[in-house]
């Protein structure tokens, strides 16, 4: 009996140890499946247009029908340590945003990393903003 408690004690103490490194990593968010709640969306001219606050840690675009890119999520977070946002695919590792004007373009999307906010936009019917 003793024995069957020291090792429901060590797997919980395992089980713990492995929660708290996702949460130390910042992706707990993220993979929780859940976009920030202020997201702001509107759709003109087959255009989906976005807007965040540029305070926005995450966010995440799931592919519907974009042809010019194999993978099928596109994640951002943002890094206080490296104060910069990062991507990943589920083709890829974290990889530091780099953008040409204020900008990076990822297939048919597009985001915008403003001073006030963060502008994602992309073809409807392309990707999703869960």
């Amino acid at each position: 009996m003793t024995r069957k408690i020291v090792y429901v004690f060590l797997f919980s103490l395992l089980l713990s140890a492995c929660g708290s490194q996702v949460n130390a990593a910042g992706e707990g968010d993220i993979s929780s499946g859940r976009n920030p709640k202020d997201a702001r969306v509107t759709i003109e001219n087959d255009l989906v247009t976005i807007k965040l606050p540029r305070r926005t840690s995450y966010f995440w675009l799931e592919k519907v029908s974009d042809d010019s890119v194999q993978y099928q999520t596109l994640y951002f977070k943002y890094d206080t340590r490296e104060k910069n946002f990062f991507f990943q695919t589920n083709l890829a590792v974290w990889q530091p945003v780099v953008l040409e004007k204020n900008a990076v373009e990822m297939g048919k999307v597009k985001v915008v990393f403003d001073e006030k906010e963060i502008i994602i936009t992309y073809p409807s019917g392309t990707w999703a903003f869960p």
